[in-house]
């Protein structure tokens, strides 16, 4: 007679391959993240097509937030982020919903992906810090630049000038079987970044001064997002932590 396996569902790792798992569980911190934040106004036609209908937006002429992130002290080396991010409401409630991401690392982007529903793909990003200049560059394909950014550092600020809100992102997994999705949630996620201290024990934050942003190319949505006014930038060095999210609304039920 064959035998059966002897894998339990208890003995299951905590992400899949569930026999050796790929990433370990929530908070995931990381120190020292250089980061370049750009507040802008930009187009209610655009924005609100790739927008959930269960939110609203927090101004009349809708605002989003660009945040590019370098990862030089995390468990998976040397990669770099960026975020779109919305300024929407939820039943009243602040969240900063992200319709799209692009990761250089295969690891950060299988992991937020499966945990929170981070909407990742890949890209290249470059983000280079000179004499207090900033200049960063997102390319999708590779060698197809889709975004620029330069800034100049100007004046330190305190650090509550950062204000931390709950993320917000669509989480859909697909059904294996032709039918709906097995998951479809809007999910929180609570990414706090807290200003790092300088060698004098001052906040490593600082007003963007000279700020230059364009979306550019035709291969990639991204290069599509309106920016019609800058209203604030920032930037410096934080640490990051990223607990588990929680579902705000699940479409399911």
């Amino acid at each position: 007679m064959c035998k059966n396996g002897a894998l339990r569902f208890e003995e299951f790792g905590y992400s899949m391959p569930v026999s050796e798992s790929l990433f370990g569980r929530p908070p995931f911190k990381h120190h020292g993240v250089d980061v370049i934040s750009v507040t802008f106004e930009t187009d209610y036609e655009y924005v609100s097509k790739i927008v959930p209908e269960q939110l609203a937006f927090t101004d009349s002429v809708p605002r989003a937030t660009l945040v590019i992130e370098s990862f030089k002290n995390a468990a998976i080396p040397n990669y770099l982020e960026a975020m779109i991010m919305l300024h929407c409401t939820y039943r009243g409630e602040e969240f900063m919903y992200m319709p799209s991401l692009l990761v250089t690392a295969p690891g950060a982007m299988v992991t937020g992906r499966e945990v929170w529903g981070y909407p990742k793909k890949p890209a290249a990003i470059s983000l280079e810090i000179k004499n207090g200049s900033y200049r960063s560059t997102l390319k999708r394909p590779t060698g197809a630049e889709i975004l620029s950014v330069t800034a100049e550092r100007g004046e330190r600020l305190s650090a509550s000038a950062w204000k931390n809100t709950d993320g917000m992102v669509l989480k859909q997994i697909p059904s294996a079987e032709h039918k709906a999705p097995d998951v479809c949630q809007l999910v929180g996620c609570p990414y706090y970044f807290t200003p790092a201290q300088t060698e004098d024990g001052k906040p490593d934050i600082w007003k963007a001064d000279n700020v230059k942003i364009k979306f550019d190319g035709e291969k990639d949505p991204w290069r599509a997002i309106p920016v019609e006014n800058v209203v604030e930038a920032v930037v410096g060095a934080f640490d990051t932590s990223l607990s588990y999210g929680y579902v705000v609304y699940d479409y399911m039920k």
